[in-house]
């Protein structure tokens, strides 16, 4: 019984007259309904029969370090195979780059992601310059940053290269 009750506690409950009546309204009666709501038919239809919205915890925060991912890429961690900077705040332009340089003569690293984090062209170009030389990087992503169209034109040119391993 308690599960049930869990079960629908995210559900809107009607009376059995209510639900009978629904059920057996007409087009024309869901109209003249939705019509004293003031709402557009198709929205009411589409409401009353939705599922109840389901609430996902958020991600927890990233609690990565960018100066300490800087020393293990410098230092060719072999356990640095997988770099996180989603969603980081206040990371400089200038340690973007000093990050990506050190991509150059990184060969452990296997996917590296750098997205929401106000990357700049700058630091784009130092990325594509830094792809040529890497072979190890397999996967790469940088979603939701300030770069413009040419960047990115530079970034899928260099991605294209067949100096670098990347697959995704």
């Amino acid at each position: 019984m308690a599960e049930m009750d869990k079960a629908d506690a995210g559900q809107v409950k009607l009376d059995p007259d209510e639900e009978e009546a629904l059920a057996n309204a007409s087009v024309d009666d869901i109209m003249a309904l939705a019509d004293i709501l003031n709402t557009n038919p198709q929205d009411f239809v589409m409401e009353a029969y939705a599922d109840p919205l389901q609430y996902f915890e958020p991600d927890p925060p990233n609690e990565t370090n960018p100066k300490e991912v800087l020393e293990k890429l410098k230092s060719n961690d072999r356990d640095c195979k997988d770099v996180n900077l989603n969603n980081l705040g206040g990371i400089s332009e200038q340690e973007f780059c000093d990050i990506f340089n050190t991509l150059r003569n990184n060969d452990n690293i296997t996917k590296f992601s750098a997205c929401n984090v106000d990357l700049s062209d700058f630091a784009v170009q130092t990325l594509c310059a830094a792809l040529d030389q890497n072979s190890s990087l397999k996967s790469l992503s940088i979603e939701n940053n300030r770069v413009s169209p040419d960047a990115l034109a530079d970034l899928f040119e260099s991605a294209a290269s067949p100096n670098n391993g990347l697959l995704e």
